[in-house]
């Protein structure tokens, strides 16, 4: 038998950030309005804040769509990124209803 005691609601946002540094600046302020910290972490426990673009194409569509944002791309020896990237972080809030 199946006896649910408890349900809550939480709100999931996706926030792309310009920069390391706008990012931190960003998650303290999510924080201050209720939000949670990063949520999105890999499958071995490590927080994951950078989502690789697809290919050439889908970057220029991503940049003419959000032109605000700062597209990063690969440095020489850059074993973690071989495409271009852009800082993403998930954050949860509860809705109360």
């Amino acid at each position: 038998m199946l006896h649910i005691f408890e349900t809550k609601i939480k709100e999931t946002i996706r926030v792309i950030h310009n920069n390391l540094d706008a990012m931190h600046e960003n998650i303290e302020t999510l924080k201050r309005n209720g939000y949670s910290g990063n949520t999105r972490y890999s499958m071995v426990g490590i927080p994951l804040v950078t989502e690789e673009m697809g290919d050439v194409l889908n970057v220029g569509e991503f940049i003419a769509r959000h032109p605000e944002v700062e597209v990063q791309y690969p440095k020489e020896n850059d074993y973690f990124h071989t495409r271009p990237y852009i800082y993403v972080t998930e954050h949860e809030r509860e809705v109360n209803e």
